[in-house]
């Protein structure tokens, strides 16, 4: 067994992996992740998936309790499951069911039990760091002095080792007592299937929580006995994803600070510099400010200059931050938020083509898609649509069955300068949620037109009051939903 502990979307953590599986040349590689998962990792290739993506896994008798998995093209998870496809090595996900997570009972057992949020802020803090963001990105990430892969998952197995014994516990330390009993346990199956090499891919915290993983067999099945019998089928499939959902701003856990960055790294490890300046002047010349190459190379320079001031390797995006604040914006930092909004979050939109299998309801949601050349787009667009066009009265049609299935993609208004009613904007922003939307509506129907049908006439039936059935009418006659308006101005009449 060999152990990777990485940081999630960690671009050295990520390089290091792929160099390690080389290396190594395992007969099987194991990732933490639900084991729900494991039928979709066979999809993961760089022809047909265009990362960021997620694993989109929920309760199949209830859509709407659901939770995303994200990978960038630099996540280590998402590197070594790309080698393992590419070189027809079996690989597996080893985490704990994901029903569990979706079970009440299972939550109050692991309700947070005191120990502290960030346990590497310890060893940051000897080494002079006040932050353990930065202190693992300056000794991990960005590589130290450490020469080779092997030589990085030593020292990261030792740092995380040493905090483990001293009695460091994590705030979600019941949580992982279940979880390092089941990744032992796979494991140990996977030796009992008589692999020989085996890579683990983990959270470096937990890694050496496996190391002893054939000692603990007795143990471990005692504590996966304190599990919860549950019941909940998990349903799973792959989705695009965002760079603004892949941020920390946006809420999530493991969210990266700057995704665009990261990017950048991983593509161009050697020469980041040169490239992220040359897309920032880009950035402002299309915002029409005069930036030139000689700016460039001072911001360069300058950037190095700081770098080695305050004893870095290399700039860091810090540097360059101000760097460029320094000589692009003469000193305006407020010229920045381009910067950030633009390429250091990035408006980039993931994407999955070719065969996999999808829900119905959702296949039909996106042949549509496809096939009226909507955009699905992460910042909100404008689309004009005449109702005399044939084609664009065939997305209005469809839009507006999307509203009233409850779907809450785009929002339409009629143009203000317009004397006849035949004009219809939209504002369309796509977000990752609308697909938990699509699957939840997906027992309703298997076309967008027959679930909107089905749904509309159950909204109908439960109406309590007026306003309640002119929304419902004022969706079903543009979205040409003619089974159920009858319906809808039977009950009007009623009321």
């Amino acid at each position: 067994m060999h152990f990777l502990g990485i940081r999630h979307h960690g671009t050295g953590s990520a390089r290091r992996v792929v160099q390690r599986l080389e290396e190594l040349r395992p007969d099987l590689v194991l990732v933490e992740g639900p084991p729900e998962f494991d039928p979709l990792l066979k999809w993961v290739d760089a022809q047909t998936m265009k990362p960021p993506v997620a694993l989109l896994g929920y309760n199949q008798d209830d859509p709407q309790q659901a939770t995303f998995f994200p990978f960038a093209e630099y996540s280590p998870e998402w590197q070594a499951i790309l080698y393992a496809n590419t070189h027809k090595i079996p690989v597996r996900m080893m985490d704990l069911p994901l029903r569990y997570s979706f079970d009440s009972g299972f939550a109050a057992q692991v309700a947070r039990d005191g120990g502290v949020y960030d346990p590497l802020l310890f060893l940051a803090q000897l080494d002079g760091f006040s932050d353990s963001e930065a202190w693992w990105e300056r000794r991990f990430e960005s590589g130290g002095n450490l020469t080779s892969a092997g030589q990085h998952f030593e020292a990261v197995l030792l740092a995380m080792t040493a905090l483990r014994k001293a009695g460091v516990l994590s705030a979600l330390e019941k949580e992982n007592h279940f979880r390092e009993a089941w990744m032992r346990q796979i494991m140990r199956t996977a030796e009992k299937e008589m692999y020989a090499n085996v890579v683990v891919v983990c959270g470096a915290w937990h890694a050496p929580a496996l190391l002893d993983f054939a000692k603990n067999e007795k143990s471990d099945k005692a504590i996966l006995a304190e599990l919860p019998k549950s019941k909940i089928n998990i349903g799973a499939t792959w989705v695009p994803w965002t760079n603004e959902r892949l941020g920390m701003q946006s809420g999530y856990g493991a969210g990266v600070h700057s995704p665009g960055w990261s990017e950048y790294r991983w593509q161009f490890p050697d020469r980041v510099g040169e490239h992220w300046l040359a897309a920032v002047a880009r950035l402002f010349r299309k915002k029409s400010m005069d930036i030139s190459t000689a700016h460039v190379i001072e911001t360069e320079r300058l950037g190095m200059t700081l770098a080695a001031m305050r004893g870095l390797p290399a700039p860091t995006l810090n540097e360059y931050n101000e760097a460029i604040a320094t000589v692009m914006c003469m000193g305006d930092e407020l010229l920045l938020s381009w910067v950030k909004k633009e390429l250091t979050i990035g408006n980039r939109m993931g994407s999955i083509e070719g065969k996999m299998p999808l829900l119905p309801l959702q296949a039909d949601f996106e042949r549509q898609v496809k096939k009226l050349r909507i955009k699905q787009a992460p910042e909100a667009i404008e689309m004009e649509i005449d109702l005399r066009d044939p084609n664009h009265l065939e997305k209005s049609i469809f839009l507006h069955r999307v509203v009233a299935l409850g779907i809450r993609w785009g929002e339409c208004r009629s143009d203000e300068k317009s004397k006849g009613t035949f004009r219809e904007i939209w504002t369309l922003e796509w977000r990752p949620e609308i697909l938990v939307d699509i699957v939840a509506r997906g027992p309703w129907g298997n076309t967008v037109k027959e679930a909107a049908t089905a749904w509309l006439t159950d909204r109908t039936r439960n109406a309590a009051v007026i306003g309640d059935l002119t929304i419902l009418i004022a969706h079903a006659f543009p979205g040409e939903l003619f089974d159920v308006t009858g319906f809808i101005l039977q009950r009007l009449d009623e009321m």
